[in-house]
C-alpha cells in the first residue's frame, strides 16, 4: 500500500497543480516544493502551476479551473483553502472543495488536501484536520496532508519557534519552508533525501526536513 502511494516518485517527470489561497501563494510554496523534489531526484523534471483565489468553495465557481484540471494531465493536484470557522463555532459546507477534489481524481491525479498550520496562539489543528477529513470522506481516494502537525511537533518541543508572519496567520520564510518540506516528503515518501534550501533559512533547514519526515511517518497507515 505504501509502495503504491509513492509510486509516482519514480516517474521521470511530475506535473503538480496547486489550488489555494495566500497560504499557498506566500513565499511561493509551489516552487519551494518543486525545488525540494528536484533536489531529491535531479534527473526528474518537476512542473508546477498555481491557481490562486480565496477559498476552495469560491475557486470552484470558475469553469476555467475545471478546464485546467481536466486538460492539464496533472500527476498531483494539491488543494488548500477549505472554509474553516475562525471561531470554531460553525461548520461550513465544503461542496466546492469536494467538487474540485472529485474532478481531479476523475482526471487521474493524485489529490493532496493540504491542511494549513494553526494561527499563533491557537490550538486548532484537530478542528482544521476534521474539516479536511470530511472532504476526504466525500472525495474518496484523496489524501489529507497534515502540514499543521509539523507546527505542533516543533512547538511541542520548544514554544519559542517563530514560524509566522507578523499577522500570526501567514508564515514567515521558515514556516513556508516547513510546509513545503511536509508536502514534498508526502509526495516522495519519508525515505527521500532533499537538499534544497532557500537563502537565509540557516540551521532551520535541516530541522524542517527532519520534522517533515517524522510527521509523514506518523501519518502513514501501519502495515
Amino acid at each position: 500500500m505504501i509502495a503504491a502511494l509513492f509510486a509516482l516518485a519514480a516517474a521521470p517527470s511530475l506535473k503538480i497543480l496547486f489550488i489555494g489561497n495566500s497560504h499557498t501563494a506566500n513565499f511561493d510554496i509551489a516552487n519551494q516544493v518543486k525545488n525540494l523534489l528536484q533536489s531529491g531526484k535531479p534527473a526528474r523534471e518537476v512542473v508546477v502551476s498555481t491557481q490562486i483565489g480565496a477559498m476552495l468553495n469560491t475557486i470552484a465557481d470558475s469553469n476555467a479551473v475545471f478546464q485546467k484540471i481536466q486538460n492539464g494531465h496533472w500527476d498531483i493536484v494539491v488543494l488548500q483553502g477549505a472554509q474553516v470557522s475562525s471561531s470554531h463555532k460553525y461548520k461550513y459546507p465544503q461542496d466546492g472543495a469536494v467538487t474540485l477534489a472529485k474532478a481531479s481524481l476523475k482526471a487521474g491525479a493524485r489529490v493532496l488536501l493540504y491542511v494549513e498550520w494553526p494561527r499563533r496562539g491557537w490550538d486548532e489543528s484537530e478542528f482544521t484536520l476534521d474539516v479536511y477529513r470530511e472532504i476526504r470522506a466525500e472525495a474518496k481516494g484523496s489524501e489529507v496532508v497534515p502540514v499543521c502537525n509539523a507546527w505542533n511537533m516543533l512547538l511541542g518541543r520548544d514554544k519559542d519557534w517563530d514560524l509566522w508572519a507578523g499577522d500570526g496567520n501567514h508564515t514567515n520564510l521558515p514556516g513556508s519552508y516547513l510546509a513545503s518540506c511536509v508536502l514534498a516528503t508526502w509526495i516522495d515518501g519519508p525515505a527521500a533525501k532533499f537538499t534544497w534550501e532557500p537563502k537565509g533559512i540557516g540551521d532551520f533547514g535541516a530541522i524542517a526536513r527532519e520534522t517533515a519526515v517524522k510527521v509523514v511517518k506518523a501519518a502513514q497507515p501501519k502495515s
